[in-house]
């Protein structure tokens, strides 16, 4: 201590915000009266922190001031001064990444560089740790590396990061984060109050049951998830292809299972596929692969399916495919069109107007086998279990033959 009372020490406490394991306010002043006794005239004390981890600004500068909650921290004792870290720049990102991985920084300077949105995102620190630690693992796992890998690898990451100091568990914030950006993109929005948080998340966890535990998660999804906060009080994801990448996994989750609920876009005055952006609907293809769904998502186009919502859904997000087997969609929808079996189909013009614009020469042909399945699926599951397996073992065998 004599050191420190000397000014010839100085104390760097990182992380403030993770010392606080609860959102009560009184756990908040305990945590200062700690390093209130750290604080002498000559001493030198760096405190960091997320900004997030206050609900405002004004909440911030209460620390800077000592007053209100945080009064506990006695400014005559010393002067504070509050400084912002400034992002990485391409030279940091180059020199820590040699420092990383030094035999592998080139390989994985080059997937930063050319990984949708990665170059931007790697100039944040904790963001630039995850994508170094990230992949690795993806460049483990497939010789094909996708922006839905990578942003899976190192999301899965950031929440077992915090897993030992939340209330909320790993698939519950995982969940939250989903719903909230599909919620942004389908009201075309970026960033929600802080106020409006606690009612956002009742409705997601109507099981919560008394005020502390909504403390609790709100104060998690605040500090433990994907969100920053503005001056204001107005959080956002950390950057828009978070967003996109969450909105994605819900969407995928819920088309897979043959759903599209009209809660998520009726009454808005906006039609359901709006949420489909250029980027979002790439997240949204990986993550399809990534989980052998295609099949599934063209049975609704074999069908068609009378979910108008849901069928415009996937032929919005395949619209910005230029893959062949993709084009499938559009030529039996296209088909249907022709032989006017689309008749009462919600959003039956939009649907149309996508399927005019992307089929092939080989609609025809596509169609006859719309029909052949059509038949099997008005038989029993064997068959139809059959007709995939066939259609499976003509592919393959015409690929060995190419």
């Amino acid at each position: 201590m004599s050191l420190n009372e000397q000014g010839r020490i100085l104390l760097i406490l990182d992380a403030f915000d993770e010392m606080a394991t609860g959102a009560e306010e009184s756990e908040v002043i305990s945590n200062f009266r700690e390093i209130k006794t750290l604080i002498c005239p000559r001493s030198q004390v760096v405190l960091t922190c997320r900004t997030h981890f206050f609900k405002n600004q004004d909440q911030l500068y209460k620390v800077h001031t000592g007053t209100s909650l945080y009064k506990e921290l006695d400014t005559k004792l010393a002067a504070h001064t509050l400084y912002y870290l400034a992002p990485f720049t391409d030279e940091d990102i180059t020199i820590l990444a040699h420092k990383y991985a030094p035999d592998q920084a080139t390989e994985y300077l080059q997937t930063i560089r050319s990984t949708y949105n990665l170059e931007e995102l790697s100039k944040q620190p904790i963001l630039l740790d995850m994508i170094l630690k990230s992949v690795p693992t993806v460049l483990a796992r497939s010789k094909l590396v996708t922006p839905a890998n990578l942003y899976r690898s190192y999301t899965s990451f950031w929440l077992d990061r915090d897993d030992w100091r939340t209330k909320m568990s790993h698939q519950q914030r995982g969940y939250l984060m989903e719903q909230l950006a599909i919620f942004f993109q389908m009201n075309g929005i970026t960033e929600i109050h802080f106020s409006k948080l606690p009612r956002f998340i009742r409705q997601k966890f109507p099981g919560l049951s008394t005020f502390r535990e909504l403390d609790y998660f709100e104060a998690d999804v605040r500090t433990c998830t994907f969100l920053i906060r503005d001056p204001v009080g107005n959080y956002s994801f950390v950057h828009r292809s978070f967003c996109e990448y969450f909105a994605a996994v819900c969407a995928v989750n819920l088309l897979l299972q043959g759903k599209w609920p009209e809660k998520l876009w009726k009454g808005r005055g906006r039609l359901p596929d709006t949420w489909v952006s250029p980027e979002t609907a790439q997240f949204a293809m990986d993550v399809v692969d990534r989980n052998d769904g295609f099949h599934i998502l063209l049975a609704y186009a074999y069908g068609p399916t009378r979910d108008g919502a849901l069928l415009l859904n996937v032929l919005r997000i395949y619209s910005h495919s230029q893959r062949p087997e993709h084009k499938k969609l559009f030529d039996s929808v296209y088909y249907h069109s022709v032989k006017k079996k689309l008749d009462g189909v919600d959003f039956k013009r939009d649907i149309v107007v996508l399927a005019n614009k992307h089929h092939t020469e080989h609609w025809k042909e596509i169609g006859k086998e719309t029909e052949e399945w059509m038949k099997i699926k008005a038989g029993s599951p064997a068959l139809h279990k059959k007709f995939w397996i066939s259609r499976a073992k003509k592919k393959k065998e015409q690929e060995q033959k190419n």
